[in-house]
């Protein structure tokens, strides 16, 4: 490096001394040879290592957040509730023991499953507008007998007689006054939201769901005539494809028979009232 230095000194001083005599083109090769030496000490003068570039910083998307679903039915609960509700994994006696001062006939008391009864509850109102429901989590044990049938003139129907499989259950519906009921539920509705978020609908509330189905079961098409049925594999179909298209809780309000379904529709009015005091907000 210093040669090089020291030839560039020499051809400064000589360009001095010779500058009013030097033609032209020998100041140009100078220039020339001056800027082919400053850039050989440039590059081969050590240079600093370069700065190190910043880190890259990956920014993370900001998450979309969500909106909580309005709740459109809200339900007014207890401000205390004196003994204070167990968990729902411990609920049973507790429910049993409430349903017990509530239902004075014995039989129809029998006529619940206390297992697991609020999970089971919820999980098939909130199935029965479907096709099919779980039958084996049923809370209700299954009505005694078979489904009856009747050949007639028409076809094969519903036989009136099997009207009778289903009216212990319409009497359970009736045995508790629909605002007695309305306030048992309010002093266990944390237990149904509990089950019902347990389901995976941790965002969804219970009693808005629960006034959906009731509006779903109130919407069931009374029939002009008794519906024809037709023979399947070990079951019969409605021969009328818009009633079989209905939801399963839909088919059980018409298998009930028109006067119990008729009982039915008011329990599920009044109970509706009760418990949507001013509507949809």
């Amino acid at each position: 490096m210093r040669p090089l230095l020291l030839s560039l000194y020499r051809l400064l001083q000589l360009s001095k001394g010779k500058e009013k005599t030097m033609k032209p083109s020998t100041l140009s090769m100078i220039l020339l040879a001056l800027c082919i030496i400053a850039a050989a000490i440039f590059f081969r003068w050590p240079q600093p290592p370069p700065e190190p570039l910043p880190p890259l910083v990956q920014v993370q998307p900001v998450p979309e957040r969500r909106a909580e679903p309005a709740i459109l039915h809200p339900l007014p609960l207890p401000d205390i509730v004196e003994p204070p509700l167990p968990s729902l994994a411990e609920s049973d006696p507790y429910l049993q023991e409430l349903l017990a001062r509530n239902i004075e006939t014995p039989k129809l008391l029998g006529l619940l499953i206390p297992r697991d009864f609020i999970p089971r509850l919820v999980l098939i109102v909130d199935t029965l507008p479907q096709r099919t429901i779980p039958l084996q989590h049923l809370p209700l044990k299954a009505p005694e007998g078979t489904f009856l049938t009747l050949t007639t003139a028409e076809g094969l129907t519903i036989a009136p007689a099997n009207a009778a499989r289903y009216a212990p259950y319409v009497a359970l519906a009736e045995a508790i006054p629909a605002e007695t009921l309305a306030s048992l539920y309010r002093r266990l509705y944390p237990l149904f939201q509990q089950a019902y978020e347990e389901m995976g609908y941790s965002r969804r509330y219970f009693n808005d769901r629960l006034v959906e189905v009731i509006d779903h079961l109130l919407a069931t098409p009374d029939p002009a005539a008794p519906l024809l049925l037709e023979p399947r594999i070990r079951r019969v179909i409605y021969a009328d494809p818009s009633f079989e298209a209905l939801s399963a809780g839909q088919k059980i309000l018409l298998r009930m028979g028109d006067e119990n379904r008729r009982r039915v529709v008011k329990v599920l009015r009044d109970f509706r009232a009760a418990i949507v005091l001013q509507g949809p907000q």
